[in-house]
């Protein structure tokens, strides 16, 4: 038997004597708020072609609420490639390749992410922007106007970022946008997966 309280339990055991043994269970807040309704994840998968820095983007807006992400960055390559997140990049109204929509790790709630894509106009909420490497290449999102916020340099066949949360995470600010994005590191066809993971609290 367990009894809940908030992100605490109590854990009731009766033993074949009839006799109640109790123990504290505690989780931490990423559990806690994936129980309650507030984890989120979305996703971008591409294979780009051979050529050197052909990128695989993921973009979106922070909503201007209470609640804000604590995000956590996973991904993959097939080939070398730069991970890199970018805060406040320059972002072209209704532009990038489709709309990616969100969805809460809790597949028995109903309460939908603060973000917004930048597709869209209005911006859609609960939704994330990919860009394809078309799309990536072209002048409608400019990287370098933002600041980079995290770089890392990752190798074929590798995953990257998400060892622990406590290490990797970043709290975002409100009403900010961010892209994330994977760069080839040579000329060979690459597959690039990016996996956004995050609570809002």
């Amino acid at each position: 038997m367990r009894i809940k309280g908030g992100k605490d339990s109590i854990a009731l055991n009766i033993d074949e004597n009839g006799r109640a043994q109790i123990r504290s269970v505690a989780i931490d807040d990423s559990e806690h708020l994936l129980h309650e309704g507030w984890s989120f994840v979305a996703a971008g998968s591409q294979t780009t072609a051979n050529a050197d820095t052909n990128m695989t983007i993921l973009t979106l807006l922070t909503g201007n609420g209470v609640k804000v992400p604590h995000m956590f960055v996973r991904a993959s390559v097939t080939g070398a490639a730069w991970l890199r997140i970018y805060e406040a990049p320059t972002i072209v109204n209704n532009t990038g390749t489709s709309v990616v929509t969100v969805y809460n790790r809790n597949r028995n709630s109903v309460n939908m992410s603060s973000v917004y894509d930048t597709k869209t106009n209005p911006n859609k909420i609960n939704s994330v922007t990919f860009w394809d490497e078309t799309d990536a290449a072209g002048a409608n999102i400019t990287l370098g106007d933002g600041t980079l916020i995290y770089p890392e340099q990752i190798g074929a066949g590798r995953s990257s970022a998400g060892i622990t949360r406590g290490e990797d995470e970043f709290i975002l600010k409100p009403a900010t946008k961010y892209a994330f994005v994977l760069a080839n590191l040579g000329a060979t066809a690459n597959t690039h997966n990016i996996i956004l993971d995050w609570y809002e609290d």
